[in-house]
């Protein structure tokens, strides 16, 4: 849907909208007045406003004036103003004041946008800095930058619908900004809709399962959901992806607690199985029993990913299922999620496995086995040796007596 014309001019497409009458206004037309965009109108009866204001404000008492005078002389030294709408910015006044000015000289600087923004936010004028950010948006166009600072102000106001539509937008600037999912997910958690904040922990996860908060954030939310084994596996695959996180005493403990009782079937048998010493490793897994593909060995990729053509092989139906973004060299895909009944390597074996489905791989790789297969065994990777060692994870039952 294309924009209203500038309701002076309307042959010219409209920027913004005036903040006294809602009238479309072009760029020309837009005067930015009391931390709004307005027409000519609105900013006369804004000003006349303020005289009035300030001519009932004489008339009330030069007892209340005088000791108003002391405030301002105290919160606005050096002869700085009170603020055009009202909000006291204290000691961020005078900085307030110049950005707002170079703003009106030079409306679409986005670097003095984001200062003014952060400055607003800074001193806790909340409904200022999400005015201020629409404001600039509908003038300049879309500049997800702001929205960061907007999703926090939502969030500190409880306008949770509006944080999602924030981090929406991060998303589609970034989409492979793993904090960005995460930030959309805790909106969608305040909201209640554990789904969609489940998928969005899950995508979080798949680009950065090495980062502790975003494996943290997804296996809570599976705890919350009372799926043990799932939140088990997600943290076996952030220690595989992060080795140096296995010593970190609250990711221990909480292991130790999952593993207690535990009934989660991972992966069975074990393999020995050759790679290359350096470069690209390439494995020949079995997946559902049915085709053996050209995989390449991931230990980084927290997924298990199918080509195109191998998941026709497989006969694989994708029609209906949901779809992710998915990070390449190539730029971002949408790529089919769903799971396969089984994959092997040598002996080993896992089943129910989580593999998303692209058009986008390397040359001559029909898949990548990462860590939703790799993780569910003990992992020894002998690079000098030119050999991986997966084994079951019989530490578990250890744990479990």
């Amino acid at each position: 849907m294309s924009a209203p014309s500038c309701f002076q001019h309307p042959d010219v497409t409209s920027t913004t909208r005036c903040g006294g009458c809602s009238q479309p206004l072009c760029a020309a037309c837009a005067v930015f007045e009391g931390g709004r965009d307005r027409c000519q109108s609105c900013v006369a009866r804004y000003w006349r406003a303020r005289k009035l204001q300030t001519g009932v404000f004489t008339v009330a008492g030069v007892a209340v004036l005088a000791l108003g005078v002391a405030y301002l002389v105290g919160v606005f030294p050096q002869g700085r103003k009170v603020p055009e709408n009202g909000f006291d910015y204290g000691p961020k006044a005078v900085l307030v004041q110049k950005l707002r000015e170079e703003l009106a000289e030079q409306p679409c600087d986005r670097t003095k946008a984001v200062q003014y923004l952060q400055t607003l936010f800074s001193a806790e004028d909340l409904h200022g800095s999400i005015r201020f950010a629409d404001d600039f948006t509908a003038r300049c166009g879309k500049f997800a930058q702001l929205r960061s600072i907007t999703y926090s102000a939502h969030t500190r106001l409880n306008e949770f619908d509006l944080a999602v539509q924030d981090a929406t937008e991060l998303i589609e600037s970034a989409p492979g900004n793993a904090g960005h999912w995460i930030w959309r997910g805790m909106a969608h958690e305040a909201r209640e809709k554990s789904e969609l904040a489940l998928a969005d922990f899950e995508q979080a996860f798949r680009l950065k399962p090495e980062e502790f908060q975003v494996a943290n954030q997804l296996a809570s939310a599976y705890e919350r959901q009372h799926r043990t084994c799932d939140t088990h596996l997600v943290l076996l695959e952030h220690t595989q992806a992060n080795p140096a996180e296995a010593g970190r005493v609250q990711l221990t403990s909480w292991l130790e607690g999952l593993a207690r009782g535990s009934k989660c079937i991972f992966g069975k048998g074990s393999a020995v199985v050759p790679v290359a010493r350096a470069g690209v490793r390439w494995v020949e897994p079995l997946v559902e029993g049915k085709a053996r593909g050209r995989f390449i060995l991931d230990t980084r990729a927290s997924t298990v990913t199918l080509s195109q053509g191998f998941a026709e092989r497989l006969g694989l139906k994708l029609e209906g299922t949901p779809t992710v973004p998915l990070h390449t060299a190539d730029g971002t895909v949408q790529a089919h999620v769903t799971r396969v009944q089984s994959i092997e390597l040598q002996g080993a074996r896992a089943e129910n496995v989580e593999v998303v489905v692209t058009s986008s791989l390397p040359e001559g790789a029909e898949g990548v086995l990462g860590l939703g297969f790799l993780a569910r065994f003990e992992m020894k990777l002998d690079a000098r040796a030119g050999r991986l060692e997966l084994s079951e994870r019989t530490w578990l039952e250890r744990e479990a007596r």
